[in-house]
């Protein structure tokens, strides 16, 4: 029986500025893994985006996408939870955006079992960033639209719209008091445009940990990240670190801070804790 799961945010936790795994961490992991560590990832990414960048880790376990809609199982190659909007809530948030005058974009799975993202187009930096970046990447997802309405048997499991702070500040309060919904609202570290995301209630790094902790049988959780998207998920660890360039909120719930991500501090602590010493971390800031 696993005793202990560790589960590390990826962007800006795990992997570096250059948004990859280092070589170091890599081989940290891997060995630990190869030698019974339960470790897996909890990331904002969709498996899409996910895929190559976590390619080259060993990895066992159920993983957590998409902030919570989805868990994927690499070895049997399957989502095993999955969590979406009502289309009800969906044609009312579409609605909302419209009258705060953004354009969201829809990230679906479609009837015949394909993801895709739905945008009318792409103005504002951050959304050519984002759109583009990946496009540019190969990300197959992405299908320009003139009406944002999903088809019937579309399954939309997230909203997203990323524009600048005072555009979407009053509709990131609004949606936050919505009971039906979970609000992802935060700076984005790559191009620093604000992301606003709306997903079903349930689709948070928070309820993932806690699925996979009756699944795994684990006794124990213990969680790495550095950004907002990552409170949920250090309110249900037993013991939550924040890197060194973590948001500062995020230390101040932390359990302590470690390296930063450029420096393999997530890798670097485990190896550490692997080997029966005490973990470099400093006290996490005051709340």
């Amino acid at each position: 029986m696993r005793l202990i799961l560790y589960v590390s945010d990826l962007d800006g936790t795990l992997a570096g500025p250059d948004e990859r795994l280092s070589r170091e961490t890599v081989e940290i992991i891997n060995t630990l893994i190869d030698n019974g560590l339960a470790f897996t990832i909890a990331t904002a990414r969709s498996l899409t985006s996910a895929a190559e960048m976590i390619a080259p880790l060993h990895l066992q376990l159920p993983v957590i996408l998409n902030n919570g809609a989805f868990i994927y199982h690499p070895l049997k190659k399957r989502y095993i939870a999955a969590n979406f909007l009502f289309p009800a809530i969906v044609e009312r948030l579409v609605a909302e955006c419209r009258r705060h005058g953004v354009s969201p974009t829809l990230h679906l799975l479609t009837g015949e079992g394909k993801m895709r993202v739905y945008y009318r187009e792409a103005i504002h930096p951050g959304e050519k960033h984002y759109i583009c970046g990946r496009q540019a990447s190969g990300d197959p997802r992405f299908l320009r639209v003139n009406d944002l309405r999903p088809a019937p048997d579309d399954r939309v499991y997230a909203l997203l719209v990323i524009g600048d702070q005072p555009e979407l500040a009053a509709l990131a309060e609004k949606w936050s008091a919505d009971p039906e919904i979970a609000v992802h609202y935060a700076q984005d570290i790559y191009s620093g445009a604000y992301w606003l995301e709306a997903t079903d209630r349930r689709a948070t790094k928070k309820w993932a940990v806690q699925f996979l902790r009756d699944l795994l049988s684990v006794e124990k959780v213990v969680c790495f990240g550095d950004h907002l998207n990552d409170l949920s998920m250090f309110e249900e660890a037993d013991e939550a670190y924040a890197v060194a360039n973590a948001h500062e909120l995020l230390k101040s719930k932390a359990s302590g801070v470690i390296e930063a991500n450029d420096r393999d501090g997530v890798a670097r602590f485990l190896l550490q804790r692997a080997a029966g010493g005490r973990a470099n971390t400093r006290p996490a800031a005051s709340s």
